[in-house]
């Protein structure tokens, strides 16, 4: 009788263990998994940020045609260890300003996986929420993940009435901003958080 309460009782142990081994390992994936996607989102918040503080810092500049103020602002920007790349693209696709100054006057291809948010149809949208303008990837598997956020250029009142401008009232964006940087401190803090 001594020997099968031993035997029940080592059976509830290895149970008990293996079933408290599971709850952890699941309760760890899921905290891992739920802090790497709040990182994710606080990058792309920042990003969107930043987006918007370009956008606003540039907008006189624009609307007096100074681009050497443009390039000045933009090459400022870049100079921050995330951040890849800056450029503004205008309708057509042509990168007019860029913190890769070998970037400026190329035509971008608008079924890139950059273009798509806007570019799905024959006719580009006119709007994108906040998600639209977001996209995560990576260059190759090796390489860190890249963040990139599109924000359209809309062409505003201060804008088809510059007299500078040749926009009409009809034409609703001008071009867009893109944001390239890095994710690789992010990803580093959701790999130290494994351990």
């Amino acid at each position: 009788m001594k020997l099968d309460d031993t035997k029940i009782g080592l059976k509830l142990i290895v149970a008990v263990g293996v079933i408290t081994i599971v709850i952890n390992g699941a309760f760890s994936y899921f905290s891992i998994s739920a802090q790497s996607d709040a990182l994710s989102y606080q990058a792309e918040i920042h990003a969107n940020k930043l987006s918007e503080a370009i956008k606003n810092s540039t907008l006189t500049s624009m609307l007096e045609n100074k681009k050497e103020e443009i390039h000045a602002i933009i090459d400022t920007v870049s100079h921050e260890p995330s951040i890849m790349e800056i450029r503004i693209l205008n309708k057509e696709g042509a990168v007019t300003f860029s913190s890769r100054k070998e970037s400026i006057g190329k035509m971008v291809d608008k079924r890139a996986e950059s273009c798509y948010a806007c570019h799905t149809e024959n006719q580009p949208l006119q709007k994108l929420s906040m998600d639209e303008r977001t996209r995560i990837y990576k260059m190759s598997p090796d390489s860190p993940r890249i963040l990139a956020v599109i924000n359209p250029i809309y062409n505003e009142p201060s804008c088809y009435q510059a007299a500078c401008h040749a926009h009409t009232k009809d034409q609703a964006v001008l071009g867009v901003l893109d944001i390239k940087m890095d994710l690789k401190d992010v990803d580093q803090q959701i790999e130290d958080s494994k351990f």
